[in-house]
């Protein structure tokens, strides 16, 4: 609805201004907010901000999954498991994880620690100190 005035050009329908908390709280690169109204979720941003930062958490997500899977996803040794671990505790502290995703994570991995045979670890080497006692000063000391 349009109000004319004398002359007869219609004049344009003026919206009122959305009010500062009702309004997308995303900022362009230059400063300037959003105008449109919030979608109503809780991310506070309006319909089109709101797909964009859900493309962008599904990339970061991806992100994630691939770092955490860097050796690939087998996790039959404890050292791939101990590298998966450490990169867990690191995007925890990056917080890029959440705690909560990263403590379930980290009970997998515990239950997964488990179910790895000690068989299937490489076994170290076996140090000989036989020869480390026959030397000259060990001899008097144990002889003593």
């Amino acid at each position: 609805m349009s109000v004319t005035n004398s002359n007869s050009t219609p004049d344009p329908v003026t919206h009122d201004p959305i009010s500062e908390p009702d309004r997308c709280r995303f900022t362009s690169a230059i400063g300037r907010r959003c105008a449109n109204p919030l979608n109503g979720s809780a991310t506070g941003f309006c319909t089109i901000h709101e797909r964009m930062a859900q493309s962008l958490t599904d990339t970061e997500v991806r992100a994630i999954s691939d770092e955490l899977l860097l050796g690939g996803p087998r996790f039959n040794t404890r050292e791939s498991l101990n590298l998966a671990m450490s990169t867990l505790f690191r995007l925890v502290t990056q917080k890029r994880i959440s705690r909560s995703d990263g403590a379930l994570l980290a009970y997998i991995a515990s239950l997964l620690l488990q179910t790895i045979s000690p068989s299937s670890q490489p076994t170290r080497p076996r140090i000989d100190w036989g020869g480390f006692l026959d030397m000259p000063d060990r001899k008097a000391a144990r002889d003593q």
